[in-house]
């Protein structure tokens, strides 16, 4: 039986089972894996150079894994490391200011997105996905 887990806003209780664990440092990151760091800084790179330095500078942590201990200062040793010396980039990881609001600032922000007109023009239907299938993304979202 698994221990209990994080509780989601609605009140359901995830359960962890064997592969669960409260530390998620010190543990090899597996074959063919990249770590938290380097997924930020691939995103980072593939954007449009103008706008790098203040992507870097506004890393957001949010959800309920931002909560282990430590986790925002190893992302940001990790990402000013990545960064090259001669760009001088000031790294910055950004946090909610308390563990409940860190916890569910994923949860709010879907939630502000999909209460805006234009985020709601972007729904799809299960019936337009059952008629057109993946296509139909393509349609909504150009």
């Amino acid at each position: 039986s698994g221990r209990a887990g994080p509780q989601l806003p609605e009140r359901a209780v995830l359960k962890g089972g064997a592969s669960s664990s409260g530390a998620p440092f010190g543990y090899p990151i597996p074959a063919g894996s990249r770590s938290l760091a380097d997924l930020a800084s691939a995103a980072i790179a593939a954007s449009d150079p103008d706008i790098r330095r203040e992507l870097f500078s506004s890393v957001v942590l949010a959800g309920g894994s931002s909560l282990f201990p430590g986790l925002s200062e190893r992302l940001q040793a990790d990402l000013a490391a990545t960064v090259p010396q001669l760009l001088s980039l000031k790294v910055k990881v950004l946090t909610a200011t308390t563990p409940v609001e860190r916890q569910h600032a994923a949860w709010i922000g879907g939630s502000i997105l999909a209460s805006l007109g234009s985020f709601q023009q972007l729904w799809m239907s299960r019936k337009e996905w059952e008629e057109e299938g993946p296509s139909a993304i393509h349609r909504k979202c150009p």
